[in-house]
C-alpha cells in the first residue's frame, strides 16, 4: 500500500509582546482574551479525529474483507502457511498506516494550536495599543535641534540623531518584532529658503513610486503628503513634507503590515507636533 506524504513543519517563532502598564495604571482586562478556546479550533480539532476514526474503520474493513477472500482462494491447497504470511504482511501495513495517519492528526493539530498562538499574541497587540490610544497620558519630546515637540507611546522608544528623529513602536534594547510602525523625521537642506511648492520641484519623491500630493497639516502649518503607490495589503507607507521658517521637514511613516493597529496612533502622533523657537 503507499504511503501517506507527511508535510514538514516548521513551527514558527512567533515573538511575544509585553504589554506594559502606561503610567502606572493596570492593564484594563477587557481588552485581553489570552488563553480563551475559539469554538471554530474546537470544531476543527473534532472533525481531525473523526476522520481519523473512520479512516480506520474502513482500513479494518478492507483488511478483513482481503483476509476472507484470501482464505477462500486458498481452501483447496490448505496453505495455511501462505495465509500466515499475508495476514502478517497485511498487519504490518496497517500498523504503518496507522502511524502514517496519527502523524497527520498531529501535523493538523500542531497546525491549530500555531494559529491559536499567532491569534493570542494579536489580542496582545490589539490590549496594549487599546491602551495606546489614550494620549493624554503620553510622554512629551522636544528637539532643539529639529526645532519642534511631538508625544509618543510611553512603550515606544525614541533616538535622536544629528540626522533626525526616530520613533519605534518597540523598546529600543529589543529585537525588530513581526508587526512595528516607525516614524523618521528630519530636516532637508534649503539654502535659498525655498518655499515648500518650489523646493519640492527639484527634491520631491520619485513620481512612480508616490501618488500625487494632497494637503495636510505639520505643526498648525500647511504641508503635502505623499502615499506610497500600490501599498500591500495592511501597510502604512507615506511621505509628509512641511516648511516652518524657511526649514524643510520630511516625516517617513511606516508600519509594513500594521495599517489596522497603528494607523490611529501614527495619526496622532503627527497630530502632536509642535513648532518651537
Amino acid at each position: 500500500m503507499p504511503r501517506a506524504s507527511i508535510p514538514k513543519s516548521k513551527k514558527p517563532t512567533a515573538k511575544k509582546h509585553r504589554v506594559p502598564a502606561v503610567s502606572g495604571k493596570p492593564i484594563d482586562a477587557r481588552f485581553i482574551t489570552i488563553g480563551d478556546t475559539d469554538p471554530g479550533i474546537q470544531a476543527k480539532t473534532k472533525l481531525t479525529w473523526a476522520m481519523v476514526v473512520a479512516l480506520g474503520v474502513v482500513i479494518l474493513s478492507f483488511w478483513l474483507w482481503t483476509l476472507k477472500q484470501n482464505i477462500i482462494d486458498n481452501k483447496n491447497d490448505q496453505s495455511l502457511q501462505k495465509i500466515t504470511a499475508e495476514i502478517n504482511q497485511t498487519v504490518g501495513e496497517l500498523k504503518d498506516i496507522f502511524s502514517q495517519t496519527q502523524k497527520i492528526a498531529d501535523y493538523a493539530k500542531s497546525q491549530i494550536d500555531q494559529q491559536n498562538e499567532l491569534d493570542n499574541i494579536k489580542q496582545q497587540v490589539l490590549a496594549e495599543i487599546q491602551l495606546n490610544l489614550d494620549s493624554s497620558n503620553w510622554p512629551q519630546h522636544t528637539s532643539s535641534l529639529l526645532k519642534l515637540s511631538l508625544r509618543y507611546p510611553a512603550n515606544w522608544s525614541q533616538q535622536e540623531t544629528a540626522d533626525g528623529l526616530i520613533l519605534n513602536s518597540f523598546p529600543a534594547a529589543s529585537s525588530t518584532p513581526d508587526i512595528f510602525a516607525t516614524v523618521a523625521i528630519s530636516k532637508k537642506a534649503n539654502a535659498q529658503k525655498l518655499l515648500l511648492a518650489n523646493w519640492l520641484k527639484n527634491n520631491g519623491p520619485l513620481a512612480d513610486s508616490y501618488t500625487l500630493p494632497t494637503e495636510t497639516t505639520l505643526g498648525q502649518k500647511p504641508a503635502v503628503k505623499y502615499t506610497k503607490t500600490n501599498p500591500a495589503e495592511g501597510e502604512v507607507n507615506y511621505l509628509i513634507y512641511g516648511l516652518n521658517d524657511k526649514l524643510i521637514y520630511e516625516i517617513k511613516v511606516a508600519s509594513p503590515t500594521g495599517k489596522d493597529i497603528f494607523e490611529p496612533i501614527l495619526e496622532k502622533i503627527l497630530a502632536s507636533v509642535e513648532f518651537i523657537k
